[in-house]
């Protein structure tokens, strides 16, 4: 069964974005980082809730 994936980024005024993949991290980040080489990725968690991807990160 695929994981829930968020990629978190940050704004240049500090608000959080998530962008929701499903698969492996790896995978996921790859994906991502392809999607969008602008955004710089700082955090990768194993959950589909960016509320909870934005604590995990502060956690970190």
């Amino acid at each position: 069964m695929p994981t829930p994936i968020t990629c978190l980024t940050q704004t240049k005024d500090k608000n959080f974005e998530g962008y929701h993949y499903m698969g492996e991290k790896e995978v996921c980040i790859k994906r991502f980082s392809e999607q969008y080489p602008e955004k710089t990725l700082i955090g990768a968690f194993e959950t589909s809730d960016l509320n909870e991807a934005i604590r995990m990160y502060k956690k970190s």
